[in-house]
This record gives C-alpha cells, sequence and structure tokens, in this order.
C-alpha cells in the first residue's frame, strides 16, 4: 500500500488571449486559449493572458498482489485565467474537486490454473464544467441562445458522475491467446450535464446530456 499526498501551484504566461482590449464584445474580452478543449483557433491573439492552477490531491494505492490493485484518488483545485479585460475568473475547468475510484480481481481458472477471470471497475466524480449565465431575455428577443460573457464561467453545470464495470475471460494456448470482455460505461445510466442552453419550446433553460449507457462487447485474438 502507498498513500502519497500533494499539493501544487503552477502559473502560466504568455498564454493567447484577444489581442484588442478596447473591444465591447464581452465574448473576445474573456477570451483565453486556456478554455479551449483542441486549441486550435484561425484568429490572430496575443500572448498576453495569464493563469494559475493550484490545489490538493490525495492518492492511496495498492499495488496488484493476490491478483486484486485498488487506485483512488481525491483532488480539491482551483483553475483561473486572465483574458484582454484584466479579470480573473474561473476557467472552463474549474470544477473545484475530482474523486476517481479503480479497482481490480483476477482469478486464476482451468484445469492448470492458466486462464484467468478479471473484474474490474472504476467510478468518477467531479465537479461540473463552467459557462457563462444564458441571457433568456435576449434569447427570445434574437431567436438563439444569448450569453452573458460578462459574466463568463460564472455558472456552474451539474456535478459529474459516472461508474465503469468490465469482466473478460482470457484463455492461455500454446500458441494463442484469446480474451472476450463486456465493458459497461455508465452502469447508472445518468445523463451528465455538459452544456446549457435556452429551450424555446419549454420557454427556459435546457440542458444537453451525455450517453446515458454504453455496453461493448469485445473479442480479441493474440498471436
Amino acid at each position: 500500500m502507498r498513500f502519497k499526498a500533494e499539493i501544487y501551484y503552477q502559473y502560466l504566461y504568455n498564454v493567447p488571449i484577444w489581442p484588442d482590449d478596447q473591444t465591447n464584445d464581452a465574448r473576445l474580452l474573456t477570451f483565453s486559449t486556456l478554455n479551449t478543449f483542441d486549441g486550435y483557433t484561425s484568429e490572430e491573439l496575443a500572448n498576453d493572458g495569464t493563469g494559475r492552477n493550484y490545489g490538493l490531491e490525495l492518492t492511496l494505492e495498492k499495488f496488484l498482489s493476490g491478483g486484486f490493485y485498488m487506485l483512488t484518488t481525491a483532488s480539491l483545485y482551483k483553475s483561473l485565467y486572465t483574458g484582454a479585460d484584466g479579470v480573473e475568473r474561473s476557467t472552463q475547468f474549474d470544477g473545484g474537486y475530482i474523486y476517481n475510484f479503480l479497482a481490480g480481481k483476477e482469478y486464476q481458472v482451468g484445469k492448470n490454473g492458466n486462464n484467468s477471470i478479471s473484474i474490474n471497475g472504476k467510478l468518477i466524480y467531479a465537479g461540473g464544467k463552467r459557462q457563462a449565465p444564458i441571457n433568456e431575455f435576449q434569447s427570445v428577443i434574437s431567436g438563439q441562445t444569448q450569453f452573458r460573457y460578462e459574466r463568463n464561467f460564472e455558472l456552474k453545470l451539474d456535478d459529474f458522475f459516472r461508474i465503469d464495470i468490465g469482466i473478460s475471460y482470457r484463455k492461455n494456448r500454446p500458441k494463442t491467446t484469446s480474451v472476450i470482455s463486456l465493458d459497461i460505461q455508465n452502469l447508472t445510466q445518468r445523463e451528465n450535464e455538459f452544456g446549457r442552453f435556452y429551450d424555446f419550446g419549454a420557454r427556459g433553460i435546457g440542458s444537453d446530456t451525455s450517453l446515458s449507457f454504453f455496453p461493448n462487447l469485445s473479442y480479441r485474438l493474440e498471436f
């Protein structure tokens, strides 16, 4: 068994942001590449932005022995950035906390004990991502969702929760190995929220959610 505690602080500089701080467009003034998923843009930017990440992480790990392993981590953190308007805000990814738990057990089976059955599980619980609050009045007038970018990333989405499980059977032969596996993602069928919009049909705020349940059956033959 191993227990580890870490504290960290990271300061980022020369971060690409919008180059003109005189614009009246709050979406541009609060833009930073720290909030992008792919890091690509066709716009000409300026390396004038900054960012800060800091937090505490605790890890408890049991190394594989007796066919069993386990790893659990808990983190409390803060993720901040500064755009062209000079205001420090939460980044899109500033969920505040995250907890992971992984465990698995392997059983030796067969006449000579050279085959195996493995059972694995994973749990994730994390603070939700962030986005700008929605301006409902302007959304109704314009006919499309309008955000309050002057308050960018103030809105924290619902927390993320998912349980995955998997079971596999491995048969070892002199020249080949075959593995049949069943992996089930999101066992509880929770529809995690990843964005909000103005729902004109319901005349209120709606949510986009992720895939609720996904089983995957596979067969692999190794030579």
